[in-house]
């Protein structure tokens, strides 16, 4: 059995919807993407100079105390 031309119009129209809906969404997902990298690079900027300063300051306080820069075994850095 055939569909009437009515509702294929209705399916041709819902079809339309459905594309902008699925555009819109795409969209919405691409800008939020962009923002979430952009909050990612910043964050491992962010760690990397948090890492380097640590690194840092234990080289500092080394040299003040003619030690070596080490790492404990439970992850501390020390002076040893």
């Amino acid at each position: 059995m055939k569909p009437s031309l009515h509702v294929q119009a209705l399916q041709r129209r819902f079809d339309r919807d459905a594309i902008g809906q699925l555009r819109a969404e795409v969209a919405r997902l691409a800008a939020e993407n962009d923002e979430l990298r952009e909050r990612l690079a910043y964050a491992e900027d962010a760690a990397t100079s948090w890492r380097d300063d640590a690194l840092d300051l234990q080289l500092q306080l080394c040299e003040q105390h003619g030690a070596q820069p080490g790492i404990a075994a439970d992850g501390r850095l020390v002076a040893a």
